[in-house]
């Protein structure tokens, strides 16, 4: 005998899918054991994005003193504040997370090649 059980927990923290179990059932014996763990997308996915794109977009307009919806010069444009939310969108918690990370990351290590030094204000970046 054998069926399969669908665990939610990880859908409180954020995720799109569930974790699947599957059971065998040996009556005879007595005994019971998850043979198979797997994973059921419960929710569609959101559509893919390239974080590298968009750094080297905001870099370029970062070192070229460009106007761009995301940015927030001072008077004299030696530092910018970044609305990290005009680039990566909120969507389901773990990805935007994951993609904010990757963004930043890669938008650091253009930058500071170029003598730029993030400093974290929140949700922004200066």
């Amino acid at each position: 005998m054998h069926f399969e059980l669908e665990r939610h927990g990880a859908t409180a923290n954020g995720s799109s899918r569930a974790d699947v179990h599957h059971w065998e059932i040996d009556i005879d014996e007595g005994t019971a054991q998850i043979v198979k763990v797997g994973r059921r997308q419960l929710t569609k996915m959101a559509p893919r994005m390239d974080v590298k794109a968009k750094a080297t977009e905001i870099a370029n307009a970062i070192l070229n003193g460009l106007e761009h919806p995301s940015l927030n010069w001072d008077n004299n444009q030696e530092s910018v504040v970044l609305t990290i939310s005009k680039i990566i969108p909120e969507t389901v918690a773990q990805t935007t997370q994951s993609r904010r990370k990757r963004f930043k990351d890669s938008l650091d290590s253009i930058l500071f090649e170029q003598g730029w030094v993030r400093k974290d204000h929140g949700n922004k970046l200066g």
